[in-house]
């Protein structure tokens, strides 16, 4: 599997404008509390679950993909969290401190991987403690 980063970046961009108009056009939406999109999720995943091994898998995925964005528009607009630019920048850092072989391009075990992750995971847990 190879992404085509502009054409899957613009279908991205493409599908947050949506969205955020979305939020603040339909009324549906607009009235969307966090904790109802959170059982749409919950409910999309079960879709998910019930697809699988279906012709129906990927649009169930998308589905599921389209309502973790809507909760993260909806969280930012009633829970004052972060914009969504900023949260998946943070998920992008994240992984790339706790799997930095892959923007090396080596290869490494699974136990390598798993070991690498948890170090990181620790040390990123022992500086939040010591207030940094």
């Amino acid at each position: 599997m190879k992404l085509d980063a502009e054409k899957s970046g613009n279908v991205f961009s493409d599908l947050m404008v949506f969205t955020e108009k979305e939020v603040s056009i339909c009324p549906w939406i607009a009235e969307l509390s966090f904790e109802e999109i959170l059982n749409e999720i919950q409910s999309e995943i079960d879709e998910v679950r019930r697809a699988e091994g279906s012709e129906e898998l990927g649009g169930e995925l998308a589905d599921l993909f389209r309502d973790i964005l809507l909760a993260m528009i909806i969280a930012e607009r009633d829970l004052e969290v972060k914009p969504v630019e900023q949260l998946i920048q943070a998920a992008l850092d994240k992984v790339r401190r706790r799997k930095p072989w892959v923007e090396e391009g080596k290869r490494v075990t699974k136990e390598e991987a798993v070991a690498i992750w948890n170090m990181v995971k620790a040390e990123e847990k022992k500086g939040k403690a010591g207030g940094t």
